[in-house]
């Protein structure tokens, strides 16, 4: 775990931006899953 997070870390120096791009990107996604489960699962009563 502490491995992962001095890599992390590494990589938020080296490439900032990226990993701004990658994170937003995580938490939408993220966002969204409880929605799109919602959906499905209201979709497989219907069917």
């Amino acid at each position: 775990r502490l491995v992962l997070q001095e890599f992390a870390e590494q990589l938020r120096a080296e490439y900032p931006s990226e990993v701004l791009l990658v994170e937003s990107l995580l938490e939408r996604f993220l966002n969204d899953l409880p929605a799109l489960w919602m959906s499905r699962l209201r979709a497989q009563k219907c069917a």
